[in-house]
């Protein structure tokens, strides 16, 4: 037989399909994998409030202050979303890192009122903060200004770094469009996060948790929920 003939695809020609691992199904095998995340180490940094978390509940901020262990409880379909978003956080991220003087990942921390976190980046001399926010088809097409929950983490960006004016970009998860919202700081905003803060560091002083605020979406993958034990049939949501 010529070297030609052994290089041909036989099996290919001759239909002959293997008959070994039939049921095999690579999309179990990615959610499996997913799943086996909740199993990882945390990594995230604990004992601080995060600018993503202050419009959300007073309850989970709590624990993170006071360095409760997280427990990951997300579902591979809503894994697989958050997943999405990181991709095209650094897709865009690595797009602009052709652009001069701007910097991504930037830690963002201030310590008087314990905030740390990271946000997407900073154009240095045009002096503008970015972030970067993915979104549904259904979400982008209503969207004619800003989410309030990301008013308030941007709020914590650009008090930490003391830039008073932010670029929030949405990116459509279904078919890359994007919408631009420039977002300056407003001390009535921060005053509300600032307030929110000083209400759980109080509870946290007192050593008594803030009351659940159970949402079945929300509770549902939170890293507290373990620790938190919310009755989730107890929810509308």
């Amino acid at each position: 037989m010529s070297k030609d003939m052994e290089d041909m695809p036989v099996r290919c020609f001759r239909e002959d399909y293997p008959t070994h691992n039939d049921r095999f199904n690579v999309a179990d095998v990615i959610s499996d994998i997913q799943e086996d995340m909740n199993k990882q180490p945390w990594t995230r940094k604990v004992g601080h409030y995060h600018p993503s978390s202050v419009k959300g509940c007073a309850r989970s901020m709590y624990y993170d202050r006071i360095g409760e262990t997280p427990v990951p409880c997300v579902a591979p379909k809503l894994r697989m979303l958050f997943d999405l978003g990181h991709a095209a956080h650094g897709m865009i991220e690595d797009v602009l890192k052709e652009y001069p003087d701007f910097e991504s990942e930037v830690p963002v921390k201030f310590e008087p009122l314990n905030i740390y976190g990271h946000c997407d980046g900073v154009f240095g001399k045009e002096d503008w903060v970015l972030e970067i926010k993915t979104i549904g088809d259904a979400s982008f097409k209503t969207l004619t200004k800003p989410k309030v929950e990301h008013l308030w983490q941007i709020h914590c960006y650009m008090f930490a770094l003391d830039i008073p004016r932010c670029q929030l970009i949405y990116v459509n998860r279904n078919n890359g469009h994007t919408r631009l919202f420039r977002v300056l700081f407003e001390n009535d905003i921060w005053d509300q996060v600032a307030a929110k803060i000083s209400s759980v560091e109080a509870c946290v002083e007192s050593g008594e948790p803030p009351p659940q605020e159970v949402n079945w979406f929300m509770c549902s993958s939170c890293k507290f929920k373990k620790t938190c034990n919310p009755d989730l049939n107890r929810s509308k949501y």
